[in-house]
């Protein structure tokens, strides 16, 4: 069956039209897209609102709008370029590169100077400066940097907490500039756009490579009325760039693919290891209101997961679906979002050209409805060899050591000990502190009492023990369920960190009866590969 499905297509394109009938934006374009690439797209409403309606007014893949904050992205990639060169070091102070900022007073007289890798992931103790720095694009170089040497004013020391800077972003593409040679728009067209075929993306409104874009809007008086472009400059690098869902697609596949491309083609073009490291959480989102800061992320929510910022992208991090990365933007004229899970790749892109439309909202809705026809899981990996085998091992004693387990004889001593002789064939596996954590003859009378309660494991035609249940949170971690005659055993192993690892935490329990008092403990949703 191909995906998306009929159903779940229609319910996407329900979902987003909402944007044209809530009056959020007069037209927009999206693009779904998974491992392979671009798998749907389309779009709704007019390009421009002065214009009759027509075909040749709806957006479509290939139109062009302004993408906002979601050019963080781009920032992030140019000054990972350099550090995978070996330029700049994103651990040391950004002063060491920007000369304007030479003694820069932050938020205590003691604090460390503010480091490159704080101003990227948003947690330098700059002020959050929406929507004033959206207004700042077209600032000239030699402004700027007079603005630089006048200071900034923080609101906690450098790396203590979020707050969503503009600034921050506009001072690393000074850096950029400054150890490069070329402007941020010039840079990230040579080094990614032009190696990525992404032909329809630019910081210029004016460029031959975006001649199909769509005029932003703002409503007044319950009319649609157009926001002028404004002209590229020093602070292009917090939300200068125009491309089109397809393109975005492409930018959003080649992050993605970094989790999944071990060869790494592409990795010319930035490594995957930097790639990755853009789609990690790097600083906590408290999870309140602020004011103004980290579009996207706008009230408290009476759910489990919670968000970090990376470096250019947010990480939603949830307890079924794993890490969700994403960025929203909004701009004078503009709303857009790109978002994938990071697990399966499968992803949207949704621009709008209406005055901070809200485009991450639908676009978060809309990826529900796919990774739910998906049946994605949270992570998916396989088990270390010997996790695998530990298990299969742990099973194996558990049959051997339950030929005698019968609910009146848990006392014997006879079938305590042929417990304890079945448990130690597992001690060449077991690492030096278990046997200290609880002593091998405690942990078989232990089993004893369990077997007792379970019965006999359930065996399967060719005589070994059925497993069921089988998760695990890492690689070096299984649970499994064992059927039994009378209820079941949960078992769980932990194998530790050598180059040859060994089960440092081994348990085995009969399940509990159901208690409506009971606390659930949720943990990471995972899928176990094939070795």
């Amino acid at each position: 069956m191909s995906f998306p499905s009929i159903d779940a297509t229609q319910e996407v394109r329900r979902i987003l039209s909402g944007l044209i009938s809530e009056r959020k934006t007069p037209g927009y374009a999206y693009a779904v897209f998974d491992r392979s690439g671009l798998v749907l797209s389309g779009g709704g409403g007019v390009k421009n609102a002065t214009l009759p309606a027509s075909d040749e007014n709806v957006p479509t893949s290939s139109t062009a709008f302004r993408i906002a904050s979601m050019s963080k992205s781009f920032t992030i990639a140019a000054v990972l370029k350099l550090a995978s060169e070996g330029t700049i070091d994103i651990s040391r102070p950004v002063e060491e590169y920007v000369p304007q900022l030479k003694g820069l007073k932050t938020y205590r007289s003691d604090d460390l100077p503010v480091l490159i890798h704080q101003l990227m992931s948003m947690s330098s103790g700059l002020a959050t400066d929406d929507p004033w720095a959206d207004r700042q694009e077209s600032l000239s170089r030699t402004d700027f940097q007079a603005l630089m040497r006048r200071g900034f004013r923080f609101i906690f020391s450098p790396g203590e907490d979020f707050e969503y800077s503009n600034t921050g972003f506009a001072i690393l593409g000074e850096l950029v500039k400054l150890v490069s040679g070329k402007s941020m728009p010039e840079y990230v067209r040579t080094e990614f756009l032009n190696p990525l075929g992404m032909e329809h993306t630019s910081y210029d409104y004016q460029c031959s490579r975006v001649k199909n874009i769509a005029t932003g809007h703002s409503l007044s008086h319950d009319k649609w009325v157009t926001e002028p472009f404004t002209d590229p400059g020093s602070y292009s690098s917090i939300g200068g760039v125009i491309s089109t869902v397809e393109d975005i697609a492409t930018w959003a596949t080649w992050l993605a693919d970094a989790y999944e491309n071990d060869d790494d083609s592409e990795g010319s073009i930035l490594p995957a290891p930097y790639r990755r490291i853009m789609q990690v959480g790097h600083i906590a989102i408290p999870p309140v209101l602020r004011s103004g800061s980290s579009r996207g992320r706008l009230c408290v929510r009476d759910t489990s997961e919670f968000t970090s910022y990376g470096y250019g992208l947010f990480v939603e991090h949830d307890p079924r679906l794993g890490d969700i990365v994403y960025h929203p933007g909004g701009y004078p004229g503009y709303g857009s979002a790109m978002i994938w899970h990071k697990d399966s790749g499968i992803g949207m892109v949704v621009l709008a050209n209406g005055r901070y439309a809200p485009a991450f909202t639908v676009a978060r809705r809309a990826l529900n409805v796919l990774l739910q026809e998906a049946n994605v899981a949270g992570r998916s990996y396989p088990l270390w060899p010997e996790t695998e085998h530990a298990m299969q091992a742990v099973t194996a004693m558990i049959t051997k050591a339950a030929e005698h387990a019968e609910p009146d004889a848990a006392s014997s001593e006879d079938v305590q000990q042929h417990v304890i002789r079945a448990y130690r064939h597992l001690q060449p596996m077991l690492s030096m502190n278990v046997d200290m954590d609880c002593i091998l003859e405690e942990r078989g009378i232990n089993l004893a009492q369990e077997l007792a309660i379970s019965g006999r494991p359930v065996l399967e035609a060719n005589g070994r023990c059925r497993i069921d249940h089988c998760a695990s949170e890492t690689p070096a971690h299984v649970t499994w369920t064992i059927p039994c005659e009378r209820t079941p055993l949960l078992c769980e192993l932990r194998m530790n960190p050598l180059d040859k690892p060994q089960i440092e935490t081994v348990v085995i329990k009969h399940k509990p009866a159901i208690s409506a008092d009971d606390i659930v403990t949720v943990s990471r949703t995972t899928t176990i590969l094939e070795s």
